[in-house]
């Protein structure tokens, strides 16, 4: 893993759960009658990752996003807005790692 992806995965983890931590305080999610889905950030974060490097395996990613969004509302732990809402906040994440993969991979072609 380079530098860059470590960082990268550190800054977004540290984004979406203080995020969490500010809506916990402000309640947004919990005025709309919904909440914020922690578990879907997480996945949510290694799933944009996986999509700046691969768009295939990243899809994947995605896909098993929403299969857990589906097992979610099977039993009643979130509604489907909680996940959809809770993905789009997440959204950024994926930018930061395209940038931080950009910065690899120059880094990486630059001759020493």
């Amino acid at each position: 893993m380079s530098k860059s992806l470590a960082l990268s995965l550190i800054i977004a983890y540290l984004a979406v759960y203080g995020f969490a931590f500010i809506e916990f305080h402000f309640g947004w999610w919990l005025a709309m009658g919904a909440n914020f889905s922690s578990h879907t950030a997480a996945v949510m974060v290694i799933a944009c990752a996986l999509l700046s490097f691969s768009y295939s395996v990243g899809f994947y990613a995605l896909l098993s996003v929403l299969i857990y969004g589906w097992l979610m509302t099977v039993l009643h732990y979130h509604s489907w807005f909680d996940i959809f809402s809770t993905m789009i906040l997440c959204l950024p994440c994926w930018g930061l790692f395209i940038v931080a993969n950009r910065a690899s991979s120059q880094h990486a072609n630059v001759k020493v």
